[in-house]
């Protein structure tokens, strides 16, 4: 479905939140162009370099002459000009405030508090998984524990224990925005979200959509690992051996 006549230039590196705009591509069935160096990520980072030398991130995206950049941003622009009124739950339901919701708390919740522990347990000079929950637990009032990346993962299995996506009924892309950071759970704070049955479930779910499937082929190279990231790829965050 495509109800405008542009179509996106998508600059990618593999493993990199590029794969969500890819993926909505693919849900969307909407023409796209994919710009990327298969199976050479530092090659595609000097490429971003010199397409967005100010901020040269992943995803970028050609529009209308313009430059885009935010994963998030990206599908709300694709969504309004191309979408049709799909992936997202019709504005007089209660699953659209799940949805828009959700589409906020992958980044500015969920990624965010990951990404957080990581660099508190780098400071501390200690591994990532013997950080203490939240962000200072030793100081913290008594009944109360600030927001860390376990309660992320604890309020996202709640809400997945009374709905099958977190666009309520209906897949969206919501679930689109969360499938990254579940994943990635593993490789940033190397908390197998898989441990949580209704994640899994999920999880399981949308990974077997035809069109993650595609994204995958079109995103990617060679084999992946179970985050997502190509064997050949480097790994900053990962565990030692």
């Amino acid at each position: 479905m495509n109800s405008n006549g542009n179509y996106p230039t998508i600059y990618h590196f593999e493993a990199s939140r590029g794969f969500r705009v890819v993926w909505l591509c693919e849900e969307l069935d909407l023409k796209y162009d994919l710009v990327f160096r298969p199976g050479d990520q530092f090659g595609s980072l000097m490429a971003l370099q010199e397409v967005l030398p100010g901020m040269p991130m992943a995803p970028v995206m050609g529009y209308a002459g313009e430059l885009i950049v935010e994963s998030g941003a990206i599908i709300d622009i694709l969504l309004a000009l191309h979408g049709d009124g799909h992936l997202v739950p019709s504005k007089t339901s209660n699953d659209f405030l799940f949805h828009t919701q959700w589409m906020h708390f992958a980044e500015g919740t969920a990624l965010a508090r990951m990404t957080q522990r990581r660099l508190s347990a780098m400071a501390a000079g200690i591994d990532v998984d013997q950080a203490p929950r939240g962000y200072d637990a030793a100081n913290r009032n008594d009944g109360f524990e600030p927001i860390g990346a376990a309660a992320v993962f604890e309020f996202v299995e709640a809400f997945l224990s009374k709905h099958p996506y977190f666009g309520g009924a209906e897949f969206t892309a919501a679930d689109i925005m969360m499938e990254y950071a579940m994943r990635v759970a593993k490789l940033v704070v190397w908390d197998d979200t898989n441990r949580f049955p209704n994640i899994a479930a999920w999880r399981k779910n949308v990974m077997a959509r035809p069109a993650y499937a595609r994204a995958v082929k079109a995103s990617t190279f060679g084999e992946l690992d179970d985050v997502g990231v190509p064997l050949h790829a480097p790994h900053p965050f990962a565990r030692p051996a």
